[in-house]
């Protein structure tokens, strides 16, 4: 197939080396033609050195890449613009390529390719990632009442409805849209954020109960993650364990250091560190406990923490609050983690005795990996987008 990927995301960020890029070169291995085009941010140093390094990477990989500027103000018009001008530049590069199919990552490339679609008649997969005007909302941002809710809302019933098909992150997410009548059963696939299992690897020797329980958290504290509530937790488990929590994140360091200050008893037990994503592999490995948690909201029934995929892949038991994707089934089912009732101290500290089992269980790094395996492989991940992009090619 020759495809039209678009993302909203700059392509040089985190999120797209994670999510985005990885996914495009299996695609190209697998003999798709694509063209990434990507609404570039720019501001941050050494973007253009950085962009021009991936263009190497990705023209090694066979992907095309063409780049329109991202516009943040004002809100709603910059959005508009985006929107508009990715239409025009799409038809353009449709000339040039004469695409099959365009698969559009989240809402605003949804809303390009469904005018892209009018124009053109090409077919487009609507890649959801969550619920775009809930998240907004329940993170502070938006009013439910406000006109780029409102605007979401409307015009994610026609991104649905002309999907070619549509594409989300969980189960739980997938049986609400269906019951809803909002998607068919037919056009809907559930793909999680997958992980790279070659890059993220279970350690080679096992903790003894004598060694210190070393739990660890990766990755931003904003929005939906609850830092006090997850220090808490770490704090909680002193009577038991010699707790140390391990916090990697490389931007916020003054919000982790507040909270952690909040916790005198993990004082000379909890510290941050920010390291490249290359170096996430070794710490993980490093650990006994990923910690995942995040607030219990309608759209974090749509979330897949790609930090998750990532410390079951490192053989690590995983402790997460209620509600997020389909979490709650998975770490029961794969007795690889525990959920925790509520966030206040009774709920947290009637979890550590369950957890304690866990880290003691010589087997749980071996079923946490095969968990990562059966639900998370970015490989798996990439068959299934190979069978959408084949099967709407028949």
């Amino acid at each position: 197939m020759r495809v039209l990927y678009l993302s909203y995301n700059d392509a040089t960020s985190a999120l797209a080396e994670s999510q985005v890029l990885p996914y495009l070169v299996g695609l190209a291995a697998r003999g798709h033609d694509i063209t990434l085009l990507s609404w570039q941010h720019g501001s941050e140093p050494n973007a253009t050195f950085r962009e021009m390094e991936l263009s190497e990477r990705l023209a090694q990989a066979g992907i095309r890449w063409r780049t329109l500027r991202y516009h943040a103000r004002p809100a709603v018009a910059s959005t508009l613009f985006d929107i508009a001008r990715g239409i025009a530049y799409a038809r353009a590069l449709h000339l040039q390529q004469q695409f099959d199919l365009v698969h559009a990552r989240s809402y605003v490339p949804a809303a390009v390719a469904l005018g892209f679609k009018r124009v053109t008649g090409i077919p487009y997969i609507f890649d959801m990632r969550g619920m775009m005007a809930e998240e907004y909302v329940e993170g502070g941002n938006w009013s439910s009442d406000s006109l780029p809710y409102q605007l979401t809302k409307s015009m994610e019933g026609s991104l649905l409805s002309e999907a070619a098909a549509t594409v989300v992150l969980t189960r739980n997410i997938g049986r609400h849209l269906v019951e809803q009548a909002r998607v068919r059963a037919s056009t809907l696939s559930v793909i999680p954020c997958c992980v790279d299992l070659h890059r993220f690897q279970p350690a080679t020797t096992r903790r003894s109960a004598a060694d210190p329980l070393r739990l660890v958290y990766a990755g931003s504290v904003g929005t939906w993650y609850l830092l006090d509530e997850m220090v808490q937790f770490a704090s909680l488990g002193l009577p038991l364990h010699e707790v140390r929590l391990l916090i990697l994140n490389a931007d916020e360091r003054s919000r982790i250091r507040a909270a952690l200050d909040r916790s005198p008893a993990l004082r000379g037990r909890a510290s941050s560190i920010g390291i490249p994503p290359k170096a996430v592999p070794g710490y993980l490995a490093g650990s006994d406990v990923g910690l995942s948690f995040r607030k219990s909201t309608f759209s974090q029934r749509a979330s897949s923490p790609i930090k998750v995929a990532e410390y079951l892949a490192s053989g690590l038991p995983v402790v997460s609050t209620p509600g997020v994707g389909d979490l709650d089934e998975q770490l029961a089912t794969e007795r690889v983690g525990v959920t925790v009732s509520g966030t206040d101290p009774s709920a947290l500290q009637e979890v550590w005795p369950r957890l304690t089992d866990l880290t003691m269980d010589p087997t749980v790094a071996e079923r946490a990996r095969a968990a990562a395996e059966r639900h998370y492989s970015l490989n798996e991940g990439v068959t299934r987008y190979d069978e959408i992009y084949r099967g709407l090619g028949q």
